[in-house]
């Protein structure tokens, strides 16, 4: 079970790092500043930030959903509340359209390349 806990932690503190940073960018004087044309450099290494954050993210929610099912398994082995588990599972994950999104985007991003990045600045 610790390494278990170690996974969640994991994936936990990957996603608030990425949420961090993007919550960042929403600040008026961080946008602005990464904005100049003179700090072209820096926005683009926050868009690399962005990315490595997403890929952690992304690499450590697999991790814990192949962790989370290799304990089930572990645990309740070929039993009625094991198919009552994956029932539960199919209803609440499996089927759900944000889970499939972030698989898939796991899957492109840690098999393909990383997705394009970009910055739009509104008025």
């Amino acid at each position: 079970m610790d390494w278990l806990g170690t996974s969640y932690r994991a994936f936990v503190q990957n996603y608030n790092e990425l949420k961090v940073l993007l919550q960042k960018f929403k600040e008026p004087n961080v946008a602005l500043e990464l904005w100049t044309v003179t700090n072209r450099p820096q926005l683009d290494a926050f868009q690399e930030e962005v990315l490595r954050r997403l890929q952690n993210y992304l690499a450590s929610a697999k991790s814990l959903v192949q962790h989370s099912r290799r304990l089930a398994d572990e645990m309740l082995g070929n039993t009625e509340s094991h198919k009552q588990y994956d029932a539960l599972l199919k209803v609440g994950f499996t089927d759900s359209p944000l889970v499939q999104f972030v698989e898939d985007l796991r899957d492109y991003a840690l098999h393909n390349q990383l997705p394009v990045t970009s910055a739009v600045l509104y008025w």
